[in-house]
């Protein structure tokens, strides 16, 4: 007998890898324009900007398992600056039209900056359709941990570093295990 199991949702660290994928694919969309043939395969180089090295350590990491599940083999180019820097670095080369990177790894004080006007919808990957597209996903982030990174309804970032009260609020175990959930602990 065959039964499968309802899918576990994914983990913190699967979603930041699934960003990892959507910034090659971003990438590779940016490749081509009117009148070339998008790439299906081969090298591809990643640009990350990050103020912190773990997420360089994260992506590293994570390349390995990329080319596993693709045809193309990721290198990754990282540039280092400090926090507010990186989001002030994004604005000029955006301005310039060019040199922007594939992947950025921001400082939550210095976000903000990037939700002004239209600057998140015209420089920032939308994640909704993406959430959107795992069931089950949408009711696992917390409104409070994605409320600095949207605009507009629209998410545009992650948090990376997630509270120890995200490991423990789940109304699922709190149902299975009888504790109420106005618990003061």
């Amino acid at each position: 007998m065959y039964t499968s199991m309802p899918p576990s949702p994914p983990t913190r660290r699967a979603l930041l890898r699934g960003a990892l994928g959507l910034g090659a694919a971003a990438a590779l969309s940016a490749c081509g324009g009117a009148g070339t043939t998008p790439r299906t395969s081969g090298d591809v180089t990643l640009s990350l900007w990050t103020h912190d090295p773990g997420y360089e350590d994260f992506f590293v990491k994570g390349v390995p398992e990329a080319d596993r599940a693709t045809d193309f083999r990721y290198h990754l180019k990282v540039t280092r600056s400090g926090p507010a820097d990186i989001v002030t670095k994004l604005l000029a080369q955006a301005v310039a039209g060019r040199g922007t990177p594939d992947l950025v790894g921001f400082e939550i004080g210095s976000f903000p900056r990037l939700l002004r006007g239209d600057i998140s919808e015209r420089l920032l990957h939308d994640f909704t359709p993406d959430i959107e597209a795992v069931p089950g996903l949408k009711d696992d982030l917390l409104p409070a941990r994605t409320a600095p990174f949207s605009k507009d309804g629209r998410v545009y970032a992650f948090d990376s570093d997630t509270p120890m009260v995200v490991y423990f609020y789940r109304d699922d175990l709190f149902d299975r295990y009888k504790i109420p959930a106005d618990v003061g602990t």
